[in-house]
């Protein structure tokens, strides 16, 4: 398993810094990486039933790296919110992320974002998740409101 990490890190690193070798790897610029594991995470904001759920979706989650674009998909997420796309930078052995999402309708807004950064030599990926939603309404001059905030930050590793 450490050989395979070192391995999908040091792809990770020559794509990410345009230096992919030679073979089907150069064919593109873009890496997606899929969560093979959660190595830590700690719930920062929301109802502790949520957690389950947002790590099934985080070990399904994909990692996009296009040219400076970062794209996050995670299965079973909301179709207004994910993808969140943004962008990556890399400098030294560190790649670091940020991506975002909003959406809104006449009686509600959602949002959504992620940020972290991938220590290249190890593949280890620390990140900070959040998502936020509300809406309102007025039933027979009845005002109605609801709010949630989910936070969550950890280590996955990538591969």
């Amino acid at each position: 398993m450490r050989k395979t990490i070192a391995i999908a890190a040091l792809t990770v690193a020559a794509v990410l810094a345009g230096l992919a070798p030679a073979g089907p790897a150069a064919a593109s610029d873009t890496v997606v990486l899929q969560t093979l594991r959660i190595d830590e995470f700690t719930q920062t904001a929301g109802q502790s039933s949520w957690a389950g759920s947002a790590q099934n979706r985080l070990l399904g989650a994909s990692w996009e790296f296009d040219g400076g674009e970062f794209t996050f998909r995670v299965p079973g997420g909301r179709d207004d919110l994910y993808p969140m796309t943004g962008t990556y930078t890399v400098e030294d052995d560190v790649a670091e992320f940020t991506a975002s999402s909003s959406s809104s309708s006449a009686n509600g807004s959602a949002s959504a974002d992620i940020s972290g950064e991938i220590d290249l030599d190890t593949g280890r990926t620390a990140f900070d998740w959040n998502a936020s939603s509300g809406s309102a309404a007025v039933v027979y001059g009845t005002g109605y409101a609801t709010a949630s905030t989910s936070g969550y930050t950890g280590e996955v590793t990538l591969g």
